[in-house]
């Protein structure tokens, strides 16, 4: 029995539109900072109570205005203290860092898995005045038969994998 072998060029697209999907899905499921709702509306409030208290600021009302002042600060030291929560930090890492620290470590096994076979061999009449480029880094080493090394078709891929994850995800 024969193994099933995918050719480079299909292999690669394939993990990468997978890697983009999986980036997209986990991006749109994982919830946004609750925190940061919250700091909003806190920093929200805050202004309106000092508005509000600056408005009061008379005679009259000092008394209204006094409390109204001091529940600001209240707040503002309750946003201070959402602030520097160190929660904040990892969910950022969590949420923005890590999933392209995967989406590279899986390009870098991919340039590495494909580094000294060209990945697509093309006519060289259409790749002419680009050839040198789809070739990097080997260059004229592969131009003479319209090879494409696995950088350029990663550059390429990339862009079309993310235009398609965003059309599944989008549905």
């Amino acid at each position: 029995m024969r193994a099933l072998t995918l050719p480079p060029a299909i292999a690669t697209f394939v993990i990468v539109v997978l890697g983009e999907v999986i980036l997209r899905t986990l991006r749109r499921f994982l919830p946004e900072n609750l925190s940061a709702r919250k700091e909003a509306a806190l920093a929200t409030e805050i202004k309106r109570l000092k508005k509000e208290a600056n408005r009061l600021n008379t005679p009259s009302t000092f008394s209204r205005s006094a409390l109204l002042t001091r529940t600001a600060t209240a707040k503002e030291k309750e946003l201070n203290a959402l602030k520097a929560q160190p929660s904040r930090v990892w969910w950022t890492l969590i949420r923005f860092a890590l999933p392209y620290t995967i989406q590279a470590c899986a390009y870098v096994v991919l340039v590495l898995s494909f580094r000294s076979t060209p990945v697509v061999i093309l006519p060289v009449d259409i790749v002419y005045p680009f050839g040198s480029m789809l070739a990097f880094p080997h260059g004229a080493k592969w131009q003479g038969g319209g090879a494409v090394s696995v950088v350029a078709w990663l550059a390429l891929t990339s862009r079309v994998g993310r235009l398609l994850a965003d059309h599944i995800i989008s549905r």
